[in-house]
């Protein structure tokens, strides 16, 4: 979980640094609650949820990072779309991605591009994609080409619809989180 956790968030750490900055936050924490009040259980107590730290702030960066990835995704099935009604291959199209957009929708198609012309086939890469990025609509954009490679038709036209229907989600949701921010704020 703590390697998914730091492959998600984007942050170039190991599991094991991860967990030593755990323990130099709790470290650090009681050192410093014990130096001012002079009271183990207060000091021990504050160590624990310094621990914490990293880890929470490792979640704080993955939901930023997804909620990016979210916003700019429907961009990047458009750009692919665009290229295969000029005449490039999907894999092209990929690539496009990859060298146009920002991070992190750009990074995580470099690995999909990567790992396709590195010798993973084109299913095996697109799976590990909808793996590494764990949000619904990287998901169906994955089931969306695997099913057309093997029953045929439009990409081009499924790429659209799926763009389209990815904002429209996006758009509801916005709508949703302004509607209830009153009642958020109340509470």
């Amino acid at each position: 979980p703590l390697r998914r956790l730091i492959t998600e968030s984007g942050v170039a750490i190991t599991p094991g640094l991860l967990l030593l900055m755990s323990a130099f936050a709790a470290f650090l924490a009681y050192v410093v609650v014990q130096t001012l009040t002079r009271q183990f259980l207060i000091g021990v107590v504050c160590g624990a949820l310094a621990a914490g730290g990293p880890y929470l702030y490792l979640r704080w960066v993955r939901v930023q990072r997804l909620r990016k990835f979210e916003e700019t995704f429907p961009e990047a099935i458009d750009l692919i779309a665009r290229a295969l009604r000029a005449g490039h291959a999907f894999t092209t199209g990929i690539g496009m991605v990859a060298n146009e957009l920002p991070a992190p929708v750009g990074a995580e198609f470099r690995l999909l591009y990567d790992g396709h012309h590195y010798g993973q086939t084109l299913a095996h890469a697109l799976r590990a994609f909808a793996e590494r990025v764990p949000l619904i609509d990287a998901r169906f954009f994955a089931t969306a080409v695997l099913t057309q490679r093997e029953s045929g038709g439009n990409l081009t036209e499924v790429l659209d619809n799926l763009a389209t229907v990815i904002r429209e989600r996006f758009r509801v949701k916005r709508q949703v989180r302004v509607i209830t921010a009153h009642g958020r704020i109340t509470g």
